[in-house]
């Protein structure tokens, strides 16, 4: 039958008989809704949904994971920090001494800032994961502007001075981390 139509028609509909409907016990306004070519329509949650799902084809909801990694991985740092903060003071300075540290850190700051930035507007609170975007760029522009001599002797004094603090600011930290994972992954 369908082999029939012409090659425009989108949609088709079936005749039924309205005798074989009743003998199958299928309702009169039933045939009536089957003669109307079908709609599909999607509740404002499902259309949000849908738009987010369809989004990971161009990578951009694979960014909002890459905010959640972020996050995640505040956490598990922080979590060194409160356990031992001589093992985190003294692995700042080691890691102040490699050749890689200056370019690792500015790097890593202007690219998650990047990220947070382009992609804030996916998450729970994009003005705030914004903000620690536009924040982790300012703070990457500086280490540029400072040069890898001054970042090292910076990162020696910090791990020496505020080795007690380390504590506390891994439970400030932790909460930080938490915020930014579930702003992150949570729907709006």
């Amino acid at each position: 039958m369908a082999r029939n139509l012409p090659r425009r028609v989108k949609s088709a509909t079936l005749p039924v008989p309205a005798a074989s409907a009743a003998a199958f016990g299928i309702p009169s306004k039933a045939v009536d809704a089957a003669k109307q070519p079908f709609r599909f329509r999607m509740t404002r949650h499902a259309k949000e949904r849908f738009r987010r799902t369809t989004r990971s084809a161009g990578g951009e909801e694979t960014q909002v994971y890459a905010i959640a990694f972020f996050g995640i991985l505040m956490i598990l740092l922080s979590i060194v920090m409160v356990v031992d903060p001589d093992y985190w003071s003294d692995g700042i300075v080691k890691f102040s001494q490699t050749k890689y540290f200056h370019g690792f850190e500015i790097i890593s700051r202007l690219g998650f800032g990047a990220i947070f930035i382009a992609f804030s507007s996916q998450t729970l609170y994009p003005a705030v994961i914004g903000g620690f975007g536009y924040l982790l760029v300012a703070v990457g522009g500086g280490l540029l502007i400072a040069g890898p001599s001054r970042h090292r002797l910076f990162a020696v004094w910090a791990a020496n001075t505020f080795k007690k603090t380390f504590r506390r600011a891994g439970f400030v930290s932790i909460v930080l981390g938490v915020f930014i994972a579930y702003a992150a992954l949570v729907d709006r």
